[in-house]
């Protein structure tokens, strides 16, 4: 699918690259399968004092459709509120990866992004390891969220 990421990056070096690869199994059409609804997801944390890119496949449809509609509803969210609906923390089952709220602020949105970790660890925001906090411009993060879901549209429908 996607050969250029979707990148949020800020002023301090801090960025997140997600890539749309297309599905796991992409010979597995048929809806009623579990199996088919699996996407193959590259994903590059950067910043100062970290440099980490994986390529599995971690997400599901459903699930990366949740992920654009929550980076939607947070490059709308005002300084000092909570977004609509009022969802700070997001995580899924593979690759154990985690993406947070910290805050909304008048120069953006202040998200953290967990490392895949292994399910004896903690995943609340207070005990998250190796987090990359990136300050998004909001408008960046509404054209993020506006590509990602397209890049999902554009996979090949199962039926």
């Amino acid at each position: 699918m996607s050969e250029a990421p979707l990148v949020l990056a800020d002023d301090d070096g801090h960025a997140v690259h997600l890539w749309v690869r297309g599905y796991e199994f992409p010979d597995t059409t048929d809806a009623q399968n579990p199996d088919s609804q699996w996407l193959q997801i590259g994903v590059r944390l950067s910043g100062p004092e970290l440099e980490t890119r994986f390529d599995d496949p971690c997400l599901t449809l459903s699930e990366a459709a949740s992920l654009g509609a929550w980076f939607a509803s947070l490059a709308q969210t005002a300084p000092g509120a909570l977004p609509e609906p009022a969802l700070t923390f997001l995580d899924f089952a593979e690759p154990l990866l985690a993406c947070g709220l910290r805050d909304a602020v008048e120069d953006g949105i202040k998200l953290a992004v967990v490392l895949p970790q292994s399910d004896d660890e903690p995943r609340v925001p207070d005990a998250w390891p190796d987090v990359l906090e990136v300050l998004a411009d909001r408008e960046d993060l509404a054209e993020m969220a506006e590509a990602w879901l397209a890049e999902l549209d554009a996979l090949p429908p199962r039926r």
